[in-house]
């Protein structure tokens, strides 16, 4: 796993695919729990972290954001369909409006 760090914020994480996280320590297929705490405190000091040229499911997804913590679904917004932990965010074809207007995550929670 390589890094590179942006400017003025945030981290590029190179040199690991995140499909196949769950798989566990050591799994080819992904970045797996060998690399979750140190990826876990690179976004705790840079605040945002680029993973370039994934190609990931919604459902590997899942499994690599649960391996950092718990997933937290805005109720009363669309979920994917094949992952449903995940929100659709978007303003196209709404009926409703969105529940939030300033956050569509829920980094401005403590």
């Amino acid at each position: 796993m390589q890094t590179r760090f942006l400017k003025p914020f945030g981290v590029e994480i190179s040199g690991i695919q995140l499909a196949g996280a769950g798989a566990g320590a050591g799994a080819s297929a992904g970045a797996g729990a060998a690399h979750v705490d140190e990826i876990v405190d690179l976004v705790a000091r840079h605040r945002v972290a680029l993973f370039r040229q994934q190609t990931t499911s919604d459902t590997e997804l899942v499994a690599f954001l649960k391996l950092i913590g718990d997933l937290t679904f805005t109720a009363g917004e669309v979920p994917v369909q094949q992952a449903t932990d995940l929100n659709i965010v978007s303003n196209i074809g709404r009926t409703t409006p969105p529940r939030s207007v300033f956050h569509s995550d829920t980094s401005h929670v403590a």
